[in-house]
């Protein structure tokens, strides 16, 4: 007998990468197991796209690059952000 079960992963929406948790399970057969995990690894779901960790903390360096290029007064928190999540 073949049985058919619906699982859930996730996909990076930047890079692509497919998540995997630390113990190394990469399927989930609920949603919001799924959802929890994200958020404890550090993805991000924006606008309803998920974002991996690397891929945030990149697009968080372009953006205090920016930022400090214009003189913007949110640099300094920007960069002890980017420092404090490296």
């Amino acid at each position: 007998m073949i049985k058919t079960t619906q699982v859930y992963v996730a996909v990076c929406d930047n890079c692509k990468e497919v998540f995997e948790s630390r113990e190394g399970y990469g399927t989930f057969p609920e949603m919001n197991d799924l959802e929890d995990r994200l958020i404890d690894h550090g993805w991000h779901e924006i606008e309803g796209n998920n974002y991996c960790k690397k891929c945030i903390l990149e697009n968080n360096k372009t953006d205090a690059s920016r930022f400090n290029s214009q003189k913007d007064p949110f640099y300094e928190n920007s960069k002890l952000f980017i420092e404090q999540n490296l």
